[in-house]
């Protein structure tokens, strides 16, 4: 969390007259580099509480800052770049953020302020609403989503019946959050069905909300299966007049995807891919534009399915109807074409990318990686990964991540190059990368399976020290060795 959104928070709990600003409970600071702007940090600056920013910087452990500032100070470069370093590369990862009233923390985890009211607080706000606050749709919204995010969909459709009494009323995106709320508590994969299916009914029934209402309730139906129920909603939107938008075609996403889960949910991948084919013309067929998400999906449902004729065909579409395919649809392709056994194509759509200038990022190497190695192209994929380390992705600050280390480990391991192996895992640390639980249990699968248990006992006890457990595999070869009739002198 930077200091530009603390400077904007506060507490909004039942009874508080003045809940800014939050004091600042620290556990973990980190510092993450961004341009410097010097015209957003003009515009920026006379919206900033400057005693509560200037305090809020000193409690992060940052003492540069002035104790008063006025406009005429950002002529100077070096208030701007204290100024910049302060608003906008201090980042709370870990800690709190304390109510100056109530003592009431609001927990901050990875740099996320859970800013969510208890119960009590949401719904006695809600209760004295008219008094406290202007009419404001965003609030309503804000409340009903709070609400939805809790799982206490019955209070949220409550609120926002009580609020349209009292004259704020609910439009789109205050049914649509619930209609949300109720797929994502898993209401509609559960016996509620029927609950859930009175509800959306009365829902789609308001004018303000049919699109995105019979948008989501069609995807929903095919969500479950229903595929004749979601045709029927699509009819009644049609009769209704209600043309159908991008939100309507998310469908695709779940058609698209469902190929990978088609053994759990009884579906065949092809059938499923063909479904969301006739709806992806359907699409153009109604002068809805698809968009690069759109493509992309598709083109990843292809890829899983190993119809790389359908996805690259799809790929020369994307640049003749004039949308610039992206590093998603890139990494796509990748995967897809190393999954069918082509890693020299899968590497020459690298170049290309690189040619026009898009930027691969680090699961595009990721993918690649592991397909190399899964077509036993080890060299190919050491040279990949030595220029990963070396050359132009540092600069671009693209740097090998504990995930690609893995991969190569693992490789080098199989073929029984555990010496090698051992010096990536000892570069690691080097590297601003700290290995996790995997390298270590592969590294030591590697050398038990290679009869070196001096080193595989030296990497054991190194695991332990850090706190990481041996998993299963690794356990069962210990005990295997430490049976024998003959162990090891080493162990």
């Amino acid at each position: 969390m930077r200091l530009l959104t603390h400077n904007m928070l506060s507490s909004n709990i039942k009874g508080v007259a003045n809940g800014f600003p939050l004091r600042i409970e620290v556990e973990k600071v980190v510092e993450k580099k961004v341009d410097l702007n010097a015209d957003f940090l003009r515009n920026m600056f006379p919206k900033i509480e400057w005693k509560a920013f200037v305090n809020a910087a000193r409690t992060m452990g940052y003492a540069e800052l002035p104790e008063e500032a006025d406009s005429s100070m950002l002529d100077s470069d070096d208030f701007l770049n204290n100024f910049h370093h302060a608003l906008l590369e201090l980042h709370l990862e870990e800690g709190a953020l304390v109510c100056p009233e109530t003592g009431r923390r609001f927990p901050v985890n990875k740099g996320i302020p859970n800013m969510l009211l208890h119960e009590d607080e949401v719904l006695c706000f809600g209760k004295n609403f008219e008094t406290r606050l202007s009419a404001s749709q965003v609030t309503l919204n804000t409340l009903v989503k709070g609400l939805c995010l809790q799982g206490k969909i019955s209070e949220a459709v409550k609120l926002a019946n009580k609020m349209e009494n009292k004259g704020y009323k609910p439009d789109a995106v205050t049914y649509g959050t619930i209609i949300n709320g109720i797929c994502k508590r898993g209401l509609c994969n559960s016996d509620r069905w029927k609950e859930a299916t009175q509800q959306l009914n009365e829902m789609v029934q308001q004018k303000s909300c049919q699109m995105y209402g019979h948008s989501t309730y069609w995807l929903i139906h095919w969500q479950k299966g229903r595929v004749s129920e979601a045709k029927e909603v699509f009819n009644a939107m049609i009769h209704k007049g209600i043309e159908p938008n991008v939100v309507t075609y998310t469908l695709i996403d779940t058609l698209g995807k469902r190929g990978e889960f088609q053994r759990q949910k009884n579906f065949q991948c092809d059938d499923t891919m063909d479904e969301a084919v006739k709806v992806f013309n359907m699409m153009l067929e109604s002068g809805c534009s698809p968009c690069v998400f759109n493509y992309n999906i598709l083109i990843h449902g292809y890829c899983k399915s190993k119809r790389m004729d359908e996805a690259t065909s799809l790929y020369r579409e994307m640049s003749k109807n004039g949308i610039i395919p992206d590093v998603v649809t890139h990494n796509a392709l990748i995967g897809g074409l190393c999954r069918v056994g082509r890693p020299q194509a899968a590497l020459e759509l690298l170049r290309k990318m690189l040619e026009f200038g898009q930027h691969p990022n680090l699961q595009t190497y990721a993918i690649l990686l592991d397909g190399l190695c899964k077509n036993q192209r080890l060299t190919q994929a050491l040279a990949l990964f030595q220029e990963m380390e070396d050359k132009s992705l540092p600069s671009k600050g693209l740097q090998p991540d504990v995930w690609t280390y893995n991969i190569m480990i693992k490789e080098l391991c199989k073929e029984r190059l555990t010496n090698e192996a051992c010096i990536l895992l000892e570069q690691m640390d080097g590297n601003c990368c700290s290995p996790d639980d995997v390298t270590y249990n592969t590294i030591i699968k590697g050398l038990l399976q290679n009869n070196e248990t001096s080193k595989a006992m030296k990497y054991l006890q190194i695991m332990v020290d850090k706190g990481f457990s041996a998993n299963a595999t690794t356990a069962a070869m210990c005990v295997d060795m430490l049976s024998a009739d003959q162990p090891d002198k080493n162990v």
